[in-house]
């Protein structure tokens, strides 16, 4: 959950899922406008490709959701490889997830 559609920072809420999760709830999420941004990173023998997402495969919903909603509601994203008009990932995703095992999330 990024505050803009162009995930240049730390997301506000996220979570960090291993191969074959294929659904994810998040809530307690804080009051504010949201947007979705999935990514997959393709496991690798060389740690650089870690941080280098040009190859990840992703999805995000363009348009955001504002938070308190009224209803439960569903985001569906298809996760596929990168097209021109999909923003350059430039957060660091292994930053993240060490400091969500630091957390115990």
């Amino acid at each position: 959950m990024f505050k803009k559609p162009l995930p240049n920072e730390a997301p506000v809420l996220g979570k960090a899922m291993t191969r074959g999760v294929n659904k994810c709830v998040i809530d307690q999420i804080p009051d504010g406008e949201y947007y979705t941004l999935a990514c997959a990173i393709k496991r690798s023998v060389n740690p650089l490709n870690y941080f280098f997402l040009n190859n990840a495969l992703r999805d995000l919903q363009r348009t955001s959701v504002r938070f308190p909603l009224e209803e439960d509601t569903e985001v569906f994203l298809t996760l596929r490889d990168r097209i021109p008009t999909d923003p350059a990932i430039t957060i660091n995703p292994v930053k993240l997830l060490v400091a969500a095992i630091r957390r115990g999330d």
